[in-house]
């Protein structure tokens, strides 16, 4: 019996070396093709992969667990000057629109609230948090009348749209949805323009045809709006998707996600975190972090705990923004120590100066 033991001891030990040098070596080879890419793109997709892999890895049971060390992680810090549109008529809503969109991509790549703990068995499992990217700020842009507040960011998370939910079959670059009749009457028309239908084999068992319309805005469910001013009630505007000349696209709300609904529950449980007295100053560089939750909290959330010192000061200087943060603005915001005892599980995304989150999250060396 002790012979068989040690046997199967030794049996477990060389197929968790062999898994663990497979699983660095397809992560390896993972990285440099999706590296080839060379764009921020790939950096991304390769940070979201590889926090996806660990968090499908860390399931796999208490052996795997307690013995194999997870594939590692595979993020990049991106460096970006904005705004990232140097033409853009109005520089600050442009500034605003790259600020929330980085906080969104960077809550993305991080597994969007679903993975426990990205940050197990890596270089950053002391601190729990990452900065995803980098801001500097061009001068000649920004700020010449008026600079961007906290309550101007949050006012633009609040209402502006980040993600439309589209629930059609996709048989139509991209879009459309499939019919078993060519009029397409069975297919909700949120627009104003009949359906186009054409015969397709994309539907398989949905039906032989495929409905959809001219626009990328239409063929989203929605309608593009001729007429000056916002969207009617229960639409929202999307840039997304484009229209003809110089209409809108309205889409219904139900269909898509501000910034804040993105970011606070649209998958798992997160929040946005921002200096109570932000006020972004185009001299100043800037930085984005994903920074996990109280329940696997590294050293920046313990430094509430007490002896934190000047870092625990900084800290408790930034606020969580409530929901329908537009309406009460960055001075309503809740305490991050409030705010964790009550919400253990939620992961936060934070903006402020660079300086400011070298002290709170370090990159590793």
């Amino acid at each position: 019996m002790v012979l068989a033991s040690k046997k199967g001891l030794a049996k477990q030990k060389v197929v968790v070396l062999i898994l663990s040098l497979v699983s660095f070596l397809i992560a390896f080879l993972i990285y440099e093709g999706i590296a080839d890419a060379g764009s921020s793109l790939s950096d991304e997709l390769s940070c979201r992969g590889t926090v996806g892999w660990r968090g499908t890895y860390s399931q796999q049971g208490t052996v795997t667990k307690t013995v194999l060390p997870n594939p590692p992680l595979l993020c990049k810090q991106q460096h970006l000057t904005l705004p990232l549109d140097k033409t853009a008529s109005d520089p600050n809503k442009a500034l605003m629109k790259d600020i929330s969109d980085k906080m969104a991509r960077c809550w993305w790549q991080f597994g969007e609230g679903l993975v426990d703990n990205p940050f197990l068995q890596s270089a950053f499992s002391e601190q729990q948090c990452f900065q995803c990217y980098s801001l500097s700020i061009d001068n000649d842009k920004i700020g010449v009348k008026e600079k961007v507040t906290g309550d101007d960011l949050i006012k633009y998370m609040n209402e502006n749209s980040y993600i439309p939910y589209f629930t059609g079959d996709s048989c139509h670059n991209g879009a459309g949805h499939c019919s078993n009749d060519a009029s397409c009457s069975s297919v909700k028309n949120y627009g104003l323009s009949p359906w186009i239908s054409e015969k397709t084999t994309k539907c398989e068992n949905k039906g032989d045809y495929c409905c959809y319309k001219k626009t990328a805005c239409e063929n989203h469910d929605g309608y593009c709006q001729v007429s000056a001013g916002v969207c009617p009630s229960g639409y929202r505007e999307v840039t997304d998707y484009s229209c003809s000349s110089k209409e809108k696209c309205c889409i219904p709300k139900e269909k898509v996600d501000t910034y804040f609904d993105y970011i606070q529950f649209a998958k798992g449980q997160g929040a946005v975190m921002l200096k109570k007295s932000l006020v972004i100053d185009p001299k100043e560089t800037y930085a984005i972090a994903f920074m996990g939750s109280k329940d696997n909290c590294g050293t920046w959330c313990k430094l509430l705990g007490g002896g934190g010192g000047a870092i625990a000061g900084l800290l408790s200087s930034f606020v969580v923004t409530p929901v329908g943060g537009a309406a009460v603005g960055i001075t309503a915001g809740i305490a991050i120590k409030e705010y964790m005892s009550s919400n253990p599980t939620t992961q936060y995304v934070i903006f402020a100066t660079q300086d400011e989150l070298n002290k709170l999250c370090p990159m590793a060396e």
